[in-house]
């Protein structure tokens, strides 16, 4: 997260005014990454951060099973699987 703050820049179209607060967002792009960093800065000096990646996206874009990509396997469960309450009897 600080490599985004020290190397990013914030994006001014990022700032939003929130009911207790602001938000504002860096962003960062480092060996082909985009990085972002969205702050939300409150009035009681308290600060959230949350840090996203577009690798998340690329990387997984296709895992879902209706893909295509995956080949689908059946369930190996043969049985019904047993109730966490019948096993402590």
């Amino acid at each position: 997260m600080s490599e985004v703050i020290k190397n990013g820049s914030v994006l001014l179209e990022s700032f939003e005014r929130l009911k207790n607060g602001f938000r504002y967002g860096y962003e960062w792009e480092n060996n082909g990454v985009k990085l972002r960093l969205v702050v939300d800065d409150l009035n009681d000096g308290n600060k959230i951060f949350d840090f996203y990646s577009d690798r998340n996206f690329k990387d997984f874009r296709d895992a879902s099973l209706h893909s295509g990509n995956h080949p689908y396997e059946p369930n190996p469960t043969q049985k019904p699987l047993a109730d966490q309450e019948n096993l402590l009897k």
